[in-house]
């Protein structure tokens, strides 16, 4: 009864742990049928760990315990590759420990007496919680926070990574249960085994790591370059803009000479006709004010004419200041990334009248609260979701969204897709 009790409470503590590993202070908790998995998964280990007692039950709790880390990182929203990468080097870490508690009682007593005497037990059942407690927090504290888990890892990359720490697993496992039952295994030749596994399962992870931070700083210069895409055509609609206005100053002071001469000359109709020729030729050029701040109206203006020419309503609700105290590079980049994959979508509708993109932009309280919907075909939902995880735009959005300190949210309803940024602490 005692050991069951104990086996209970280090279960516990070790799925805690596991919970702690994947936790991040930024997340929002979600998903309750989660929760009820987890609490599922556990009963069917407690039953396999106190009723169960062969040898093939070991495996089926291997394979529960893995499931429960696995839900555990999806819980908190950690991408698929790295949930089943560290729930794979957490079992290991668990094992790991129970093979170091092992070997600190193997020289106190016999197999026979550690398997009959509840205090050996006891003892190293706490022992063996203890090592993992530190071993999971010295790996997240220096590990696993310097990995980014924006990574996207292709089937063979991932296949190639979790094959040695499963082998591996598996074999530490395999001898665990061997020196417990067969304690005719030489001591030394158990450590050097154990050694050796420890040493693989970690040069996998220092390999999965420094991968991760060449994969983070690829993405970093794709985004930078992004940014600077965004930039050079921002700074060349301002140049084709001002061409424009040189060119409209040129001509109105040709037209005004050319009024001037005919109203001295009494040509009132002609000066009439011309007036209204100039009042035409103003009134069908592409000049928008769709928000007061210069560089954001220069980038919606230009959004507008690509909508229009696509056949697009772009619909603009802006209230916000003419300055603020973030870069127009990062507002053009956001803006553009977010506005080009709306406006390509509503391209696609075979429905004319649902061609409608909305934004609303507004500045309350030092934050800038950004809001666009716009429909979608629903036949295109799965690729939409392919695009959504592996799009270069909306990943920048997310990370340019993220490195100013904001949220950005986007979610489905029916036919109509949402997005949602808020970046705080702006002032004008």
């Amino acid at each position: 009864m005692i050991i069951t009790t104990v086996n209970i409470i280090s279960s516990a503590i070790s799925i805690c742990l596991v919970n702690y590993f994947f936790s991040s202070q930024k997340e929002k908790m979600r998903r309750s049928h989660i929760n009820i998995l987890l609490l599922a998964f556990f009963i069917c280990y407690l039953i396999l760990s106190t009723i169960i007692k062969d040898l093939a039950s070991t495996f089926w709790k291997l394979l529960l315990i893995l499931s429960i880390y696995v839900l555990l990182g999806h819980r908190h929203k950690v991408s698929a590759p790295h949930t089943f990468f560290w729930s794979i080097i957490l079992l290991g870490t668990v094992l790991g420990a129970e093979f170091v508690g092992f070997l600190f009682m193997l020289p106190l007593a016999s197999a026979e007496k550690y398997a009959h005497q509840e205090v050996f037990v006891v003892i190293n059942i706490i022992l063996t919680t203890l090592i993992e407690i530190i071993s999971v927090i010295l790996l997240k504290k220096f590990v696993y926070r310097n990995v980014n888990d924006g990574q996207k890892f292709n089937l063979t990359r991932l296949l190639a990574f979790l094959s040695i720490p499963v082998i591996s697993t598996l074999l530490m496992h395999t001898l665990l249960l061997q020196t417990i039952y067969s304690p005719e295994f030489s001591f030394l030749l158990i450590l050097i085994f154990f050694v050796g596994l420890t040493i693989i399962n970690l040069s996998v992870v220092y390999l999965y790591v420094n991968l991760s931070k060449q994969y983070s700083n690829h993405e970093k210069m794709s985004l930078e370059k992004e940014r600077l895409e965004q930039e050079i055509k921002f700074y060349e609609q301002v140049k084709q803009s001002q061409q424009e206005i040189r060119s409209i100053k040129h001509d109105l002071r040709n037209q005004l000479l050319v009024l001037l001469n005919r109203l001295e000359n009494g040509e009132t109709f002609e000066a009439i006709k011309a007036i209204k020729q100039t009042l035409s030729n103003m009134s069908s050029r592409s000049a928008y004010i769709l928000t007061e701040h210069q560089a954001l109206n220069f980038l919606l203006s230009e959004k507008y004419k690509q909508a229009e020419a696509l056949g697009v309503s772009l619909e603009v609700k802006s209230f916000i200041p003419k300055s603020l105290n973030i870069d127009d590079e990062i507002l053009v980049a956001i803006f553009g990334n977010l506005l080009d994959n709306a406006i390509q979508a509503c391209s696609r509708l075979k429905d004319e009248r649902l061609k409608t993109v909305k934004i609303e932009i507004t500045f309350f309280k030092n934050r800038l609260i950004i809001e666009m919907s716009n429909p979608f075909e629903v036949e295109e939902e799965i690729t939409r979701k392919s695009r959504f995880t592996e799009g270069i735009g909306r990943k920048n959005i997310a990370k340019l969204v993220e490195k100013n300190g904001g949220i950005y949210e986007s979610w489905y309803e029916d036919s109509k897709y949402f997005a949602c940024i808020v970046l705080f602490n702006l002032t004008y």
